[in-house]
C-alpha cells in the first residue's frame, strides 16, 4: 500500500472510537480533525482543507444522512465514508444513493478504515460535473470550457452561483423549489425577494450561454421553482 497523505475529518460522537481511530490514522501520517457532532461541520469545511470525511450516521441533532446530503451539495468532490453499528442492506443502499462512497460497519479494526481510505484517496480525480460546453470547478469557483475549447475562456462564478449550481447538480431532473434555493443560499427562515432570485438565475443563465428564449439547462417551473437538465 502506497504512503498516504491527507486530512481526514472524523465526525463521531463516541469518544473511545474517535480516539482509537485518530491515533491509528495519525500513526500512518494522516492528519485528523475530530468533531463530536455535525454542528461544527460547516465552519470546519469552510476553514480547513479536507480530503475525506468519515461520518457516523447516529449523531446528536441532525443525523449523519442529513449531513451527507449537505456535503454532497456543497462539497461534491470530497468523498464521504459512512459508519454505523447496525447496518442493513437497505441502509447501505440509502447511504450510497445519497452519495456516500463506502460504508464502514462498527465494530471495525482501524486498519480496515485505513485501507478503505486508501482506496478512496488513491482514486483518480473526480470528473467535474458538466453542463453544456462547461465543467464546474466548485473549488476554484469557475466554469471551464469542456475539452479545452478555444472558443470560450474560463468564467468566474460568485459564491451564490456556485452554491446554486451545486444544488441543481444534486437534483438533476427534479423540481428544485424556490424555498430549497433560499435555504441553500441563506439558511432556513430566509425569504429572498422574487426579483433577487430571478436576477441570480438570469446571471447564471448568461454565463452558461443559456439566456435565449428557450432555456436548454435551467427550466422555469412557473410558480414553483426550476428544473435542471445539463
Amino acid at each position: 500500500m502506497k504512503h498516504l497523505q491527507g486530512h481526514i475529518l472524523l465526525v463521531e460522537d463516541d469518544d473511545l472510537t474517535s480516539e482509537l481511530l485518530e491515533k491509528y490514522l495519525h500513526s500512518h501520517n494522516l492528519s485528523v480533525t475530530v468533531l463530536p457532532d455535525g454542528e461544527r461541520l460547516i465552519s470546519t469545511m469552510q476553514h480547513q482543507k479536507v480530503d475525506a470525511v468519515i461520518l457516523d450516521i447516529v449523531l446528536p441533532g441532525k443525523s449523519g444522512l442529513e449531513w451527507l446530503e449537505w456535503l454532497r451539495i456543497h462539497y461534491p468532490q470530497i468523498p464521504v465514508l459512512l459508519c454505523s453499528r447496525h447496518v442493513t442492506a437497505e441502509d447501505r443502499v440509502i447511504g450510497l444513493s445519497k452519495g456516500a462512497v463506502d460504508y464502514i460497519v462498527k465494530p471495525f479494526h482501524p486498519k480496515e478504515v485505513l485501507l478503505r481510505l486508501h482506496n478512496v484517496l488513491a482514486k483518480p480525480t473526480v470528473t467535474l460535473p458538466r453542463v453544456g460546453i462547461f465543467q464546474l470547478d466548485a473549488q476554484r469557483a469557475i466554469l471551464i470550457p469542456y475539452n479545452g475549447s478555444s472558443e470560450h475562456q474560463n468564467t468566474n462564478l460568485t459564491l451564490h452561483e456556485v452554491l446554486l449550481l451545486q444544488l441543481f447538480f444534486a437534483h438533476v431532473g427534479d423540481l428544485v423549489t424556490r424555498d430549497q434555493i433560499a435555504e441553500c443560499l441563506h439558511g432556513s427562515g430566509h425569504d429572498p425577494t422574487k426579483r433577487s432570485l430571478d436576477m441570480l438565475i438570469n446571471r447564471l443563465r448568461k454565463k452558461l450561454g443559456d439566456s435565449g428564449e428557450a432555456s436548454r439547462y435551467l427550466h422555469t417551473v412557473w410558480g414553483k421553482g426550476y428544473r435542471f437538465t445539463p
